[in-house]
């Protein structure tokens, strides 16, 4: 899970965070909300990984801070009309380097063999963060 920061366009200093995160899936990039990128203080500047607590410094985490070269926002994501394909991808200006805390989540892949082979699947299981319905508390 990644933080999503934003810095001052005159100073780069780090002006805040806002409430979402993201999910890093490769080294360049960072999978989050679309209406993340819509935020008051603008697309975010930077993403934070392997933090552990925003609002403390000495609870042993190693975090990182890295760049945001482009955001990519769904084509068909409108706020205005509904909550569908509220989603974006974050470019990370530079490859993140793994570690014990930094790691991609895990997501299926068509070439990986399983018990899956030869089904036509028409169901999945996903996991996440926030709210599992329209206007639901968060899970």
């Amino acid at each position: 899970m990644g933080a999503l920061g934003y810095e001052s366009t005159q100073d780069r200093s780090v002006i805040g965070w806002n409430n979402c995160g993201g999910t890093l899936i490769s080294r360049t990039f960072v999978l989050t909300a679309a209406h993340c990128i819509d935020s008051s203080l603008g697309p975010p500047s930077y993403v934070r990984l392997g933090e552990h607590d925003l609002s403390r410094t000495n609870e042993g985490a190693r975090p990182v801070d890295y760049s945001v070269l482009r955001v990519i926002v769904h084509p068909d994501y409108n706020p205005t009309l509904s909550n569908y394909n509220d989603i974006a991808l974050l470019q990370l200006r530079t490859r993140v380097n793994f570690t014990q805390y930094i790691r991609p989540a895990c997501l299926h892949h068509r070439d990986v063999k399983g018990e899956t082979d030869g089904k036509n699947l028409t169901e999945a299981v996903v996991t996440g963060w926030g709210n599992t319905g329209f206007a639901d508390a968060p899970s």
